[in-house]
């Protein structure tokens, strides 16, 4: 599928295929509306008008993520096989190396 996963949490794992794929398919409909600017969906009755907030872009695009990584696990023969990455950060680490090392091991004249 191409899709990078990043941090799913696997929220969904454990459902059924057809709830999942109907979740992905209401999670894709959201998608073609936030592409085309609707942001809201009104509902009225009796007299009444409410307006409801979709979710944004990153938040359907988080809710896809997890959809097809819970597919995946399920059947990986028909929506390929979940891949995992270790990317390791060393940038962090060694910033607080640096700054360990100064404070910690006074350097003497």
């Amino acid at each position: 599928m191409g899709i990078n996963f990043g941090q799913v949490s696997g929220t969904y794992i454990g459902l059924d295929e057809a709830a999942l794929l109907t979740m992905r398919t209401q999670v894709l409909a959201e998608l073609a509306n936030a592409r085309q600017g609707k942001r809201f969906n009104s509902v009225s009755g009796g007299g009444k008008a409410f307006q409801k907030d979709n979710m944004n872009f990153d938040d359907l695009r988080t809710d896809l993520a997890e959809i097809n990584y819970a597919l995946q696990l399920l059947d990986p023969s028909t929506y390929g096989k979940a891949v995992t990455r270790l990317v390791p950060d060393f940038s962090r680490n060694s910033q607080n190396l640096a700054s360990r090392a100064s404070t910690d091991f006074p350097i003497e004249p």
